[in-house]
């Protein structure tokens, strides 16, 4: 780690300029790197679909075309559906989401498989990535539910402590309240601070979900400047694209012809690929330039 430090604090504003347009490069000569989000898409759509027609939900929007429109129509069919049988309904909606899942961190796995042939060879291939994909998906689903506890439990327990305090003192319990959710929420931005590389670091080094927030969580330690100006990157871009966003959000708010606002969600859509694939390819480039184990081409 001290070859990877000592490259990380000579990394300047040029060689991050290098990484952001070498990141942007190797985005417009790999398009093959959306593919995943494209099948992930469709294969969401179909389950979708599925979930419709297995319960019903479909056949009465055919029937009853305003159903689709309307919300309180919608809202009362379903719960019909729901009364007349709820363990199959609600045994279908737990299969759909629990497919869902399955189905979009393993394009996301493949993804990471994809990003590392680009940055290390220069081209990917759909086949690679799935067989990436399919080699490492529990260990990025372990990454994840990790992550997720690590945030999800001492943010409850600081909830549940605010909680047991309203029943003495309604204004002391409130005060206290506000004051562990502002703690929760600066511990899950510390949290998710932490791990802006875990998923580089399984990637690359092909680790399993403890060793690679282990080692995450040391290279951050030992990298904080660059894990700092790698956050204003990814901050800047993320306002770059809030802005870019915003006047499609407001029209997509005030239309009211149903395929213009099909449009332009699916604008927003194609944003959003656009944008995350690149902070994907940005990160992955970043984590090797702070070991030095990569140059900006």
């Amino acid at each position: 780690m001290e070859r990877g430090k000592h490259a990380a604090k000579q990394l300047g504003i040029k060689d991050y300029e290098a990484l952001i347009k070498s990141s942007f490069r190797k985005l417009e000569d790999n398009p093959v790197l959306f593919v995943p989000n494209g099948l992930a898409f469709i294969i969401s759509l179909l389950l979708a679909v599925g979930l419709l027609y297995m319960t019903g939900i479909l056949r009465i929007i055919i029937q009853v075309p305003v159903t689709l429109t309307n919300g309180t129509y919608l809202a009362t069919a379903i719960y019909s559906l729901m009364a007349a049988d709820p363990f199959r309904f609600w045994g279908i909606v737990v299969i759909y989401l629990l497919g869902e899942f399955f189905v979009s961190l393993f394009f996301v796995t493949a993804k990471y498989g994809m990003i590392k042939d680009v940055i290390l060879e220069g081209k990917a291939s759909l086949t690679r990535g799935f067989a990436f994909g399919k080699k490492h998906l529990m260990d990025v689903i372990g990454i994840y539910f990790v992550s997720l506890m690590m945030i999800a439990v001492p943010i409850s327990i600081l909830l549940l402590l605010g909680l047991m305090v309203l029943p003495f003192s309604i204004i002391g319990g409130m005060l206290v309240l506000g004051l562990f959710i502002m703690l929760g929420l600066l511990y899950a931005a510390f949290v998710i601070y932490r791990l802006v590389f875990v998923y580089p670091v399984m990637t690359f080094e092909k680790e399993g979900p403890m060793k690679s927030i282990k080692d995450d969580f040391h290279y951050v330690k030992t990298h904080v400047g660059h894990t700092f100006i790698t956050w204003l990157v990814l901050f800047g871009i993320g306002v770059v694209y809030v802005i870019i966003k915003s006047p499609i959000d407001v029209l997509r708010t005030l239309a009211t012809n149903g395929y213009v606002v099909i449009i332009l969600t699916g604008v927003v859509l194609v944003l959003e690929v656009l944008v995350s694939t690149w902070e994907h390819v940005f990160v992955f480039k970043a984590y090797l330039s702070g070991k030095g184990r990569a140059r900006s081409k």
